[in-house]
């Protein structure tokens, strides 16, 4: 009997040690299971006892504490040579492992990863927090570590407030580039001096009964007309300097851009006007509607607007802010109406102030005529006639006419373009043949 069993327990020590030569892939490893009462309790236990946070974390910690031991096991039956029967890709594993264990050992991540985990940061206690809450109410220092005491920040940045500044034009010349003149053509002398003359007057508003008086007193002569352009003028404005008249105009060829915002609209844009405190914000007539945006939250499609201006039935070339505070928007509509609107406050639909009967229209080769703001004065604009050629109207916010510019020897022809001076008693009149008409006292 003790033969027979020797030979039984051979032959099953040689099938096994033929089942290790196999590739460890295909071949699983016999699991064996053990029962005991105590293996049946616990399981019981587990079954019916629901897991609690504190069950969960013992788990993980656990399951992390095994992970680290299979590494350091593999390791260790790498350097033990225990890989009787592995295949070359699981030795090559191995060999893989044992070089990430001992780096990672030489530079003490698994000491410094059991440090963190010790170093926990306790949570604040209400007596805590209802003590720092009274010393932050009485002034008193909250005490702070010497990492944060060290710390330098840098310093915010200034904020700048547009709306109480007035706006003023940078130091210095600014630069004048002919573009009409031959190559060894250079400007004259006094004109550059002139040009570059800074305006330090700021001519205060006048009552109604002041400011029509000035204005009666403003008359033209045939030496104040001169032509300036040999095609069709299309804008006109004064340089603010005091000691002369200097004027600028520009025909339908176009006077350099600033700065250009890229947008697109399904109409053409014929008037395009800034605010004059707060920069951002500025008035684009699109067809029917006048639109006020914020360039800084221009988008090339669909931007959103900040307030609009209904109520025009026909084209509109025309939409100006005020003057000194921007708190009103004068438009010229093609249905011969000048309309004002409150935009002191933004508002998504500005409200309509005033609506005044004009003549306006015009034809389409023709210079469209617009109304514009006096600089000099908040409340008061100016106006051309297409129902009469040689009259200039000058009206109040409230639709009050308060002088018309009439003078038949000299002025022959529809004025479409004006504007008046920013510090001086002095307008100018421009018709569609590129001639200037100036009226001062």
């Amino acid at each position: 009997m003790a033969t027979s069993r020797t030979n039984s327990d051979a032959v099953v020590q040689v099938d096994l040690e033929a089942t290790v030569r196999r590739s460890s892939r295909n071949v699983l490893t016999p699991t064996r299971f053990q029962y005991s009462a105590e293996i049946a309790t616990d399981i019981k236990k587990k079954r019916t006892t629901p897991t609690t946070h504190n069950d969960k974390k013992r788990q993980n910690s656990r399951k992390d504490i095994k992970e680290e031991d299979d590494v350091k096991n593999s390791a260790v039956e790498c350097t033990s040579g225990g890989h009787a029967g592995l295949s070359s890709y699981e030795l090559e594993r191995l060999e893989n492992i044992k070089q990430n264990q001992a780096f990672l050992s030489s530079i003490n991540l698994f000491q410094a990863t059991e440090e963190l985990k010790q170093v926990t940061r306790p949570k604040l206690s209400k007596r805590r927090l209802m003590r720092l809450q009274a010393a932050v109410e009485k002034g008193v220092p909250v005490r702070k570590s010497l990492r944060l005491q060290s710390l330098t920040l840098p310093p915010k940045p200034r904020e700048t407030q547009i709306c109480g500044l007035s706006h003023k034009r940078p130091p210095g010349p600014l630069l004048m580039k002919p573009v009409n003149m031959e190559d060894e053509a250079k400007l004259p002398s006094q004109l550059l001096e002139l040009f570059s003359e800074v305006s330090t007057e700021d001519r205060k508003e006048l009552s109604l009964t002041e400011y029509c008086s000035a204005l009666k007193n403003m008359k033209t002569t045939e030496d104040r007309e001169v032509i300036v352009v040999n095609k069709r003028l299309v804008c006109a404005a004064f340089h603010p300097c005091t000691s002369s008249l200097l004027m600028a105009t520009g025909n339908t060829f176009g006077n350099s851009h600033e700065s250009i915002h890229s947008l697109k609209f399904k109409h053409c844009l014929l008037c395009v006007s800034v605010h004059p405190l707060q920069k951002q914000y500025f008035a684009v007539t699109e067809n029917k509607r006048v639109n006020i945006y914020d360039s800084r939250y221009l988008k090339e499609k669909k931007s959103k607007t900040v307030s609009q201006l209904h109520g025009h039935s026909l084209s509109i070339h025309g939409a100006y802010f005020s003057p000194r505070t921007g708190n009103r928007v004068l438009t010229s509509c093609m249905d011969d109406y000048i309309r004002i609107y409150d935009t002191s406050a933004m508002t998504k639909k500005a409200p309509l102030l005033t609506s005044i009967r004009h003549k306006l229209q015009t034809a389409s080769y023709r210079t469209r005529v617009s109304a514009v703001w006096d600089p000099k004065q908040e409340d008061c604009f100016v106006v051309g006639s297409t129902s009469k050629r040689h009259i200039v109207k000058v009206f109040h916010e409230s639709g009050k006419l308060l002088h018309s510019f009439v003078d038949r020897d000299n002025v022959t022809s529809v004025l479409y373009v004006t504007a008046f001076h920013p510090t001086r008693n002095a307008l100018l009149g421009g018709n569609a043949s590129g001639q200037l008409h100036v009226f001062s006292d």
